[in-house]
């Protein structure tokens, strides 16, 4: 799962160095991140959109079948099928969207709870280093999620520097 997230984190970090590079404010370059893959996958939407008008379209006819077979599930079931093909409508393409964006908020969170590795660049050694410094400053454990933000945010507000000098 590691690797998975390695692989995903790799180019949406690249877009967060971006966007961090333009504002030099963590929290100003998630929200021009989040913005930048949107229009990234405006048009995965768009073609979501368009294909459902089709439902929208043959939704009376699905009407009609129903109200015209009621309880009869596998004759229902077929005429759905039918007006399926005759307008080209697949109901598992509006999961297409969906995995994408979850694939791409996993990437993100991976991102974004290792703003050391991925948007800064440290080396493995001093993110340790510095991951200890603020645990011992903040109190979070060495295994939470929101240490390097912690510690980066320490760094950037220039609080308790002297647990960073010794680095």
């Amino acid at each position: 799962m590691d690797f998975i997230l390695e692989l995903l984190a790799v180019p949406l970090s690249a877009l967060m160095r971006f966007s961090y590079s333009l504002t030099n404010n963590y929290g100003w370059a998630i929200l021009l991140f989040t913005v930048l893959t949107r229009i990234c996958i405006l048009p995965v939407s768009i073609w979501l959109h368009r294909y459902s008008i089709r439902l929208v379209k043959m939704t009376p006819d699905l009407l009609r079948v129903k109200a015209t077979y009621f309880g009869d599930n596998d004759r229902i079931a077929e005429e759905q099928s039918k007006l399926y093909k005759q307008f080209h409508y697949n109901p598992f393409v509006t999961f297409i969207p969906l995995l994408i964006q979850m694939t791409l908020l996993m990437g993100f969170i991976e991102v974004i709870n290792h703003p050391m590795k991925y948007i800064l660049l440290f080396d493995p050694e001093l993110t340790a280093a510095i991951c200890g410094a603020a645990s011992t400053a903040t109190g979070l454990s060495l295994d939470s999620s929101a240490l390097q933000i912690s510690a980066v945010n320490l760094i950037q507000t220039s609080q308790q520097m002297d647990i960073f000098n010794a680095l």
